[in-house]
């Protein structure tokens, strides 16, 4: 059996790429050729995995129909790659084959799959698989000397049988595994038929169904996270950073409690439906912070933050906080009008958390401030994003020089005069910590108010002086 020693490699086989896309970079083309290489040298063994994992109930003999049909294809396609069913992902020709075999679709119940096409169709055969296998006969087992004679015989059959058999019934494991697990299997049974004692050794190298079933569970269980991050990572290029590394922990999360269960395949099934899930809650707050960025405006959003930058880390000096909510706007109004707004909103709003985060490595800002930022990276926006106001801040004693303006607000440039607003704001917030925001907008516009009429005045020194005083009350 040519089964790979390269058990690294076989991760870049198609099961794991079913939303393969033509290569652009040198580096992308170097992988896509390797895998393509890869899956000419192993039509049998990935046809026979896909099949019995796709189609648990087909009997050995049509998956040996569909072996053939796909040696078939390879060798027209190594003939002649310019084929037109040659530019296919090979997932989608098995697909296509598989559901082009006749009566199958109807006698094993999928051929509604049959009617969808491409992404739609991989994904129904994907949730058409059962990982409750009950309704499988008992695995098909022969004692050591009947085992050694059916390799002596026919090699490939044997094994060709027991990858199937491993496969149906661990519809989803992923390929590499069982791969692997059927390079044990052939290397165990070549060693140990040449013994004299041929139990004993079977016995020593745990080469009994239990135990090969174990292995199975095993191994996935022990799948490399390196690898995990780098394929989910090239098939949702649209995700950002963080999203992917939140995903990359949940992965390992599942990892780590399904398989300590009886049945990880059963448990990890729902990996995707928890994968989409934290990228939904990613993207509703994207949405509604481009929202809101619709709905306020530049200005009006920028108040928003500074509000709630203010009330999470009030310790922090005005101009500290003044600077991060200009930042934190600046990433809405780049990304907001983009195509890929969720990616971009998601990275530059991170890397302003992420100067949060530098103050306080330097200087403690508060409890809260201090957890999100020592929480895990891929999670610090999330947890920022659910503070509230600080409940240890203590707000300086109030003085009415906050409130006192003359007449040369109104001489200030647009930018000088926002910079005297925006710091306004925020030490607005620092004094009325305990107020809502609806309360703290209601000041904040009774305070541009003032200003808009003062400044249109006669006298604008005596309109502060007598309108300053209501803006606090």
């Amino acid at each position: 059996m040519k089964l790979l020693k390269l058990t690294g490699f076989i991760f870049f086989l198609f099961f794991l790429t079913e939303s393969l896309t033509l290569p652009t970079q040198p580096r992308d083309i170097e992988n896509f050729n390797s895998t393509q290489k890869f899956i000419e040298d192993n039509i049998e063994y990935i046809t026979i995995i896909a099949f019995a994992q796709y189609v648990q109930e087909a009997t050995f003999e049509e998956m040996e129909k569909l072996v053939k049909d796909m040696v078939e294809y390879k060798d027209r396609c190594m003939a002649d790659k310019t084929l037109p069913e040659c530019s296919k992902l090979p997932n989608n020709v098995l697909q296509e084959k598989i559901c082009a075999m006749e009566g199958l679709p109807q006698k094993h119940n999928f051929s509604h799959c049959c009617s969808k096409v491409d992404a739609q169709r991989r994904l129904c055969f994907f949730y058409n698989k059962k990982s409750d296998v009950g309704f499988l006969p008992p695995f098909p087992t022969l004692d050591p000397e009947e085992k050694c004679q059916a390799y002596e015989s026919n090699r490939e059959s044997l094994l060709n049988h027991f990858l199937y058999e491993v496969a149906r019934r661990n519809p989803f494991v992923f390929a590499p595994t069982l791969l692997t697990v059927a390079v044990h299997f052939e290397e165990v049974a070549k060693s140990c038929c040449e013994e004299q004692n041929k139990v004993n050794c079977l016995q020593t190298r745990k080469m009994f169904l239990p135990t090969m079933m174990d292995a199975v569970k095993g191994m996935l269980c022990s799948a490399s996270v390196t690898r995990f991050t780098f394929e989910y990572s090239r098939r949702h290029p649209d995700l950002s950073i963080p999203e992917l590394l939140r995903i990359v922990q949940i992965y390992k999360d599942l990892l780590r409690n399904c398989c300590n269960t009886e049945n990880p395949p059963g448990c990890y099934r729902y990996a995707e439906d928890k994968f989409n899930e934290t990228t939904e809650k990613s993207l509703k707050m994207v949405q509604q912070e481009c929202k809101h960025f619709q709905n306020l405006g530049k200005d009006g959003l920028k108040y928003h933050y500074l509000i709630r930058l203010t009330k999470i880390a009030p310790q922090l000096s005005t101009e500290e906080l003044v600077s991060l909510g200009e930042k934190m706007v600046t990433a809405f109004t780049t990304c907001c009008t983009l195509s890929e707004e969720f990616a971009c909103v998601d990275n530059l709003a991170d890397l302003v958390f992420g100067e949060l985060c530098g103050v306080n490595e330097n200087r403690t800002i508060n409890p809260a401030v201090d957890h999100c930022c020592k929480t895990n990276f891929a999670f610090r926006r999330p947890c920022f994003e659910s503070l509230k106001a600080d409940k240890t801040y203590v707000p300086p004693p109030f003085s009415q020089d906050l409130f006192t303006f003359h007449a040369d607000m109104c001489q200030s440039q647009n930018e000088e005069l926002q910079r005297k607003t925006d710091r306004f704001l925020v030490n607005l917030v620092k004094l009325k910590h305990e107020l809502t925001d609806e309360e703290l907008q209601s000041l904040f516009t009774n305070f541009a108010n003032v200003v808009d009429k003062c400044c249109k005045a006669e006298s604008p020194e005596v309109c502060f002086n007598e309108e300053s005083p209501k803006i606090g009350n």
